[in-house]
């Protein structure tokens, strides 16, 4: 593969990521909270919203495993559309992670406790706020 054909490569990838987290940002976010859905799994899981995202991020993983070990196996069962499918599933996660951690650190307290008042990692007590505020917002 020379230059050209990977910079093709990476463009389309660019254009398919671009168009997946637009199109699926109307199925999972709601409102302003590009977010919801993590925010509510890690309300559900008690954890935070970047733990949620990485559990569900290693079956993205695991796909693209899956392809390399087909690659060894049976590589004729290797489709272009299976790997664009499997690859933009992983990249768009890292995207949302991404986008995660750096709203976590322009956002998040610099300096004192990590806990609330009543001894909750402030941001798992942030995470329920969140979703108990969703909801209220889809009860009405």
């Amino acid at each position: 593969m020379n230059h050209d054909e990977f910079t093709k490569i990476v463009n389309e990838q660019y254009r398919r990521s671009s168009q997946v987290l637009a199109s699926k940002a109307s199925e999972y976010a709601k409102e302003d909270n590009i977010f919801h859905n993590f925010d509510r799994a890690a309300a559900m899981l008690g954890v935070a919203r970047e733990q949620a995202l990485v559990g569900m991020m290693v079956k993205h993983d695991v796909s693209v495993f899956d392809l390399v070990e087909l690659a060894a196996t049976d590589p004729g069962k290797l489709t272009e559309e299976l790997i664009h499918e499997k690859f933009t599933d992983a990249i768009n996660y890292r995207m949302l992670l991404k986008g995660m951690l750096l709203e976590r650190v322009r956002k998040s307290p610099r300096e004192g406790s990590v806990k609330t008042e009543d001894g909750i990692p402030w941001y798992i007590e942030e995470m329920k706020q969140r979703a108990l505020a969703s909801d209220a917002k889809h009860m009405e």
